[in-house]
């Protein structure tokens, strides 16, 4: 049984003491009547060490009162010859020992206390458990309850589970392997992985431990913490999201500016959009308002046959109040967050669940008040589509509505240019109601003219007829700009079609941007020219907010590398400030490998942020920054390492950027740990580009490894590291151990593969 000095009530404590202070002097009386000839007051410092650990400094109470009788009782009725000396001697050893009891009863119960109060604040759960299949917890931290929802004497002795019982069944192999391997090796593990809460809530957690082991070498048992960084997982999964639709947006944007053709248009942007997350189904239909019927006009996606099942409508019968259905009447986003059980569902309902859709979306189509279709995605993930996620798919909802009506505009100019050349008759008839200005050119005089064209210039036909096109052009006065337009007429008198823009003025000196189209035409055996031009100001001014839109997503994107970067720079801090607390050379170094490791991938974003292309880095400046940090880190002096270079001007995407600047990482760390004895020496690193292969040669003129060394059944972490990132990247590795060490690198850059 263990004995706790501070349990019990006051009443016991002073009856314990007094009790001990009964006994004390009857035996000290007892020995002094069988003839010692001396008081032995030893007996009086048990009650006297107790007191004062009990009540402390408030304990002295019973020392000084003991150093008191002990001189009255000798005055009254001495024992032996008094001596007053002796006596006070006594009195005060039986005071100090009780001072010096009580103080440092006060400072342990302090640094107990600090001790209670810092596991307390920490962010997650300190443990102390054994090494068997239930990770058998002896000790647990009160950061237990806010981790897991149990309470740590839950976990004590498996009092009420195991902490392996709330580890999620496919990561137990995980966590087993990882802390079985930290052990082997007598180095701290780190690992992640998932547990469920008492109220079966999945979490993600980070634990770090070690084992701690006898003087003999035998394992007693493994100490450690664990925190949540569920948080963490998921702002890496929204940023991934995040940055996923903004390069959709973008792309959606650069097809909506090249691509003429409209089923081709829908198509290519529903792929687009279905990649984001793999959704099951995108469509996009399009209003017909004859019968407020909604037709597929595209769609992507494995369930496509799930549009030939159904009947979707914009009225206010049943099938009329679905997701397309609703963004069209109301002319906003519609969110039906969980199919199965939304009854205005219920008309597809069965199809949709035979076809795994948990929840959808869909967008209006428009420009202007004009609603010309929706934009509509099903996913298998009930309520899918967060606020962030919903207001950027609006954005290119609306990109897509003004490519539909400027696919509607330039789809009613190609009539009007066909019918045009059908039949003069025809011809003469559009010409009165064109849309656009049309003149006719003969001899470099204009001729005729539309009147149209004489509302674009504000002028009186009078005005126009007679006149050189270069009258209508601005400046006047520009050489260069009469000699490009002289060249646009001579090639259509040729026979070349010439599609351009130029910048116009009205009669009253306004500005305005045209789309001139020239064509030869052939009425009565006369060669004439036929100029077309329309008003795209504002298709220039919507152009310029699309290309605002794309610099301003540019930004967002920018902003996103800088936080991720400066995130891992938050991490690299954290291991530094941990680092600084620990006395144990290895786990610094393991630390100080860590922050290394953390800052290799810190820089690949920096440079992305830095960079005008914010898919790929130029891979010679990101070596060189990664190879001089390393050389600060490991080396006091970095001079006395001659560092010789011959890298290619090459640029790489972030997939293959990381894992590349860790393997660059590891091996030049591990040069500069081991390689040199003085820490002078030479390091080389080459990179060749030759058609898509890439060739990195990193060596050193260090001592080389043990000639039975193979690297790759080696337990250093680093090189495990290195094999991993090289199987990574499809490449492989050999080594040369003559004259140093000499590493040869070939590989790919990464495809990117979509992740969700």
């Amino acid at each position: 049984m263990k004995l706790d000095l501070n349990s019990g009530s006051e009443a016991k404590k002073i009856g314990f003491i007094g009790l001990l202070l009964m006994v004390s002097s009857i035996l000290i009386c007892y020995f002094h009547l069988r003839g010692m000839g001396h008081v032995f007051t030893h007996l009086f410092y048990l009650p006297t060490i107790i007191a004062c650990i009990w009540w402390k400094r408030k304990g002295l109470v019973v020392p000084c009162t003991l150093a008191l009788l002990l001189l009255l009782s000798n005055l009254i009725m001495p024992f032996s010859d008094f001596n007053l000396t002796e006596y006070l001697v006594r009195g005060s050893i039986f005071i100090i020992v009780g001072l010096v009891t009580a103080l440092l009863t006060e400072r342990f119960q302090e640094t107990e206390r600090q001790l209670s109060t810092l596991m307390s604040n920490l962010p997650g759960m300190a443990y102390r458990c054994m090494n068997d299949d239930d990770w058998t917890m002896k000790f647990v931290s009160e950061g237990c309850y806010e981790l897991t929802g149990y309470t740590s004497h839950d976990f004590i002795e498996n009092l009420k589970l195991s902490y392996a019982s709330i580890i999620r069944p496919e990561d137990l192999e995980k966590v087993w392997n990882g802390v079985q391997r930290g052990l082997t090796l007598h180095k701290p593990f780190k690992i992640s992985y998932r547990i469920t809460t008492a109220n079966f809530e999945e979490k993600h957690v980070w634990e770090q431990g070690q084992g701690i082991c006898s003087d003999d070498g035998e394992l007693m048992f493994i100490e450690g913490f664990i925190t949540d960084i569920t948080n963490l997982k998921n702002v890496e999964k929204e940023v991934k999201h995040l940055n996923s639709i903004l390069k959709a947006i973008r792309n959606v944007n650069q097809l909506i500016v090249k691509e003429k053709d409209r089923d081709e248009l829908f198509k290519r942007a529903c792929d687009i959009l279905r990649e984001i997350r793999d959704f099951k189904l995108v469509w996009i239909g399009l209003v017909n308002e004859n019968n407020f019927n909604i037709s597929p006009a595209a769609s992507s996606g494995i369930e496509e046959s799930y549009l030939d099942s159904i009947k979707i409508t914009w009225d206010d019968s049943p099938e009329g109040k679905g997701p397309s259905g609703m963004a069209i009447k109301n002319q906003k986003p519609y969110i039906m967050r969980n199919l199965v059980e939304d009854p205005t569902f219920k008309p597809w309902k069965a199809e949709a669940i035979k076809r795994g859709f948990s929840s959808s979306i869909a967008f209006p189509l428009m420009y202007g008040e004009k609603v010309y279709g929706s934009l509509a995605i099903y996913s298998e993930d009930f309520d899918a589509f967060n606020s962030a996620e919903t207001s950027l798919l609006l954005e290119l909802a609306e990109d897509i509505g003004f490519a539909i009506h400027n696919l509607d505009v330039e789809s009613k100019q190609k009539e009007m240019e066909e019918e045009l050349r059908a039949s003069e008759e025809k011809y003469r008839t559009l010409f009165g109601n064109a849309e656009d200005a049309i003149l006719i050119i003969n001899d470099n005089r204009l001729v005729d003219c539309n009147s149209k064209t004489l509302e674009m210039y504000g002028a009186k036909r009078s005005e126009i007829l007679g006149e050189t096109p270069y009258d209508l052009f601005y400046p006047h006065s520009n050489e260069k700009t009469q000699r490009k337009a002289l060249k646009y007429l001579n090639n259509a008198l040729d026979g070349v079609p010439q599609v351009f823009e130029w910048k116009l003025r009205r009669k009253d000196g306004e500005l305005f941007y045209g789309e001139i189209k020239l064509n030869n035409l052939n009425l009565k055996g006369s060669t004439y020219l036929m100029a077309m031009i329309r008003d795209i100001t504002e298709r220039k001014i919507a152009e310029d907010k699309i290309k605002a839109s794309l610099h301003e997503k540019e930004v967002l994107l920018r902003e996103i590398h800088h936080r991720v970067k400066n995130n891992l720079q938050i991490i690299s801090s954290l291991l530094n400030l941990q680092s600084r607390g620990i006395d144990n050379e290895e786990v610094q170094e393991v630390f100080k490998e860590s922050q290394a490791r953390v800052k290799s991938m810190a820089m690949v974003h920096e440079k992305l942020y830095q960079s005008q292309n914010l898919s790929r880095i130029q891979f010679k400046d990101y070596i060189l920054s990664l190879v001089n940090n390393l050389l600060q880190t490991y080396l006091r002096d970095p001079s006395g390492i001659q560092l010789k270079t011959d890298i290619d001007d090459v640029y790489i995407d972030i997939n293959t950027a990381v894992p590349s600047g860790l393997i660059i990482n590891e091996i030049i760390s591990n040069s500069l740990k081991y390689a040199f004895d003085d820490d002078r020496g030479e390091i080389k690193i080459s990179l060749r580009k030759d058609d898509d292969e890439m060739v990195l040669k990193i060596s050193d003129n260090g001592k080389g490894f043990s000639k039975d060394f193979d690297f790759r059944t080696t337990e250093t972490l680093g090189l495990q590291l290195v094999n991993s990132l090289v199987q990574q990247l499809d490449g492989k590795i050999e080594i040369d151990n003559t004259n140093g060490v000499g590493f040869k690198i070939t590989f790919r850059e990464l495809e990117y593969e979509n992740r969700n």
